[in-house]
């Protein structure tokens, strides 16, 4: 959801945000969180690569009210062994399709300004 803030209060977080260690590919210094926030927002979705705890997957995509704000995300997450990168892009894929006719429902129209 970071991801999708407007840049002034998505900065303001991560100005106060402890980067913390968890897992050896735990993202831990801001230049490099903020090159992944951007990825997230122009893909459209988040990936929790072993981030957080090793051999588990979290991916995650935003669903949207009819103003166009982040207001809950949608995530599934499971062992690397059972969502293995093979897997990923129809998880992906399904994912980013159930946020968004979820979005759509709230009124929110992805072509508008």
């Amino acid at each position: 959801m970071l991801a999708f803030l407007p840049d002034a209060e998505a900065n303001q977080l991560l100005a106060r945000l402890p980067l913390r260690r968890y897992t050896q590919r735990t993202i831990v210094t801001l230049p490099a969180l903020k090159g992944e926030l951007r990825r997230v927002r122009h893909s459209g979705f988040a990936l929790d690569n072993e981030e957080r705890e090793p051999g588990r997957r979290c991916i995650g995509a935003p669903i949207m009210d009819n103003h166009g704000r982040v207001i809950a995300s949608l995530s599934i997450g499971g062992q690397t062994g059972r969502f293995g990168r093979t897997e990923v892009p129809a998880i992906v894929s399904a994912l980013i399709a159930a946020a968004s006719d979820l979005s759509a429902t709230l009124g929110y129209d992805k072509h508008a300004g």
